[in-house]
């Protein structure tokens, strides 16, 4: 406000239709003055009045909860959080930023062209493996670059939509859909559906972006290093804090092992009912029954075994012994 009103700016943010002039400049002090990872909040607000009151709403303290939870973003931000010096500011004249996964995305997006940084990307951080959720205060939207784990998935048209990072490289995002997340909880473990999550094939990690979740969401951060996302009062997601990211804590897969017995040409002797070792030879050979795995020449090799239930099988019961009636009168 003393930005806007040292410059006579304030009244495009109160009354931008009777100032339009000045709200336009207004907004663009605004957007030039806000942190990177504030862009993508006010990126389609008109008028400056609209990026106000959205900045306003979203970061003004109304509880002790929301004054806890900003002054943790401000001590972070203070701090860099997540962040590693690159070789150029080492003095090592390298080429490659060695930001590390979440670490100053721009939140900016583009809906044309491509460049000569297509393909570069967010880099992996030692310890956390690249199929875990990281929650990104930075990221404008939610991304994935692992196809398989949608839900649903809508893919775009043309070009697709550019994604620029904090490395100053490249990638676009080719689809987008519904993630289904299983987190584990204090209470045991929650079903969390990511709306609107982008596909960005060759992206080095999954990332939920904060602005996105505060939507429909609360997040707190809390003095164990956690951070934790409610629902109406109940925790749906947790995230620990490793090397200064936070990683979403994942609910245990359940795993069912298959036990398979191998084929053999005696089990399928006993599967087909004991037919006869050369008849099963046969019909492997002329291709009468499908899905035996058992070559005619394993058949013929047990011609000469003995299979037990067979001899039972074939075996027959001597006659009783008759009784001639009148005998058995006289006994």
């Amino acid at each position: 406000m003393e930005l806007a009103g040292a410059r006579d700016l304030w009244n495009g943010v109160e009354d931008p239709v009777a100032h339009p002039a000045q709200s336009k400049k207004a907004l663009s002090i605004i957007g030039l003055n806000v942190e990177d990872h504030h862009l993508g909040s006010i990126e389609d607000c008109k008028t400056a009045k609209e990026a106000w009151d959205l900045l306003e709403k979203t970061y003004k303290s109304k509880t002790n909860a929301r004054k806890m939870q900003l002054r943790q973003e401000l001590h972070s931000l203070k701090m860099k959080s997540g962040f590693e010096e690159s070789p150029k500011e080492k003095g090592g004249g390298g080429s490659d930023s060695a930001v590390a996964y979440v670490a100053g995305r721009k939140g900016k997006e583009k809906v044309h062209g491509k460049d000569e940084n297509r393909g570069k990307g967010p880099k992996v951080i030692e310890g956390v493996s690249t199929d875990e959720w990281l929650v990104d205060s930075g990221s404008s939207q939610h991304l994935t670059g692992d196809k398989s784990l949608f839900e649903t998935l809508e893919m775009f048209g043309g070009s697709g939509r550019e994604f620029t990072f904090g490395d100053k490289g490249t990638l676009w995002a080719e689809g987008s859909g519904s993630v289904e997340l299983r987190c584990a909880t204090p209470t045991g473990e929650s079903l969390v559906t990511l709306q609107n999550v982008m596909y960005v094939p060759r992206v080095a990690a999954n990332l939920i972006s904060v602005s996105k979740a505060t939507e429909v969401a609360s997040m707190l951060f809390k003095e164990n290093g956690n951070c934790e996302l409610e629902v109406d009062e109940e925790v749906v997601l947790v995230a620990r804090k490793v090397k200064g990211v936070y990683v979403v804590n994942r609910a245990e897969k359940e795993t069912c092992f298959l036990v398979k017995k191998p084929e053999t040409a005696e089990l399928w002797h006993r599967r087909l009912g004991h037919a006869g070792y050369e008849n099963l030879a046969k019909m492997v050979q002329r291709d009468l029954v499908e899905g035996v795995g058992v070559k005619p020449s394993a058949f013929r090799a047990l011609k000469t075994s003995v299979c037990e239930p067979c001899i039972m099988g074939k075996q027959t019961r001597l006659p009783f012994p008759g009784i001639r009636l009148g005998e058995h009168g006289a006994s």
